[in-house]
């Protein structure tokens, strides 16, 4: 499954990375990077999708990781 990060701005990049079998996936960025940005999933056949946003108050100071859970869905079509 493919997944990207979006930068909170237009000259900020995108991390594309994929997950492994069991759907997780991981990478590296600092914390204020990671404030304020999409996170979005797409299976490979492009059928289901998840997005979620990141929050300030979701990122926990004291620790060095952040773990988020996305719920895949359908893909609507218009």
């Amino acid at each position: 499954m493919k997944v990207a990060i979006e930068g909170k701005a237009p000259d900020q990049a995108v991390i594309k990375t994929r997950t492994d079998a069991q759907g997780r996936f991981t990478f590296r960025t600092s914390k204020l990077n990671l404030h304020g940005q999409n996170i979005e999933a797409l299976t490979d056949s492009e059928d289901k999708y998840a997005r979620s946003y990141i929050r300030r108050r979701n990122l926990d100071p004291d620790h060095e990781s952040y773990e988020l859970r996305l719920q895949l869905e359908a893909v609507q079509r218009i």
